[in-house]
């Protein structure tokens, strides 16, 4: 898919987020109303956990994102203006997942 870099800036709140916000929002209210202490930490440090392990799921749909607008013609000086990403950063998450790509193309071979 190829994105215009000409205005591209979003006004609204894309609706994963807004349904994320929502579905987080009520964890954190009945993870709150749990009376049992016991219970309220347990069930905070499992929530913890699970939104540690799928946060590198979330970079990874950023990472491809990323990547396919680099590779519609879109310079890292636009990406950084259009996401607040610092230039080298956007460069080192790309080259970062380019780099696993060949490794997993280069094992696949042998």
């Amino acid at each position: 898919m190829v994105v215009d870099k000409k205005k591209t800036t979003a006004v609204a709140v894309p609706a994963a987020v807004v349904a994320f916000d929502k579905h987080l929002e009520q964890a954190f209210v009945r993870l709150a109303a749990e009376k049992n202490p016991i219970r309220r930490a347990q069930a905070a440090g499992i929530i913890a956990e699970r939104l540690r392990s799928e946060s590198a799921r979330f970079g990874e749909v950023r990472t491809e994102a990323l990547i396919e607008l680099r590779e519609s013609g879109w310079s890292l000086a636009d990406m950084s203006a259009e996401f607040g990403i610092a230039r080298a950063r956007l460069s080192q998450i790309i080259n970062r997942s380019e780099y696993r790509q060949y490794r997993r193309d280069v094992m696949r071979r042998r």
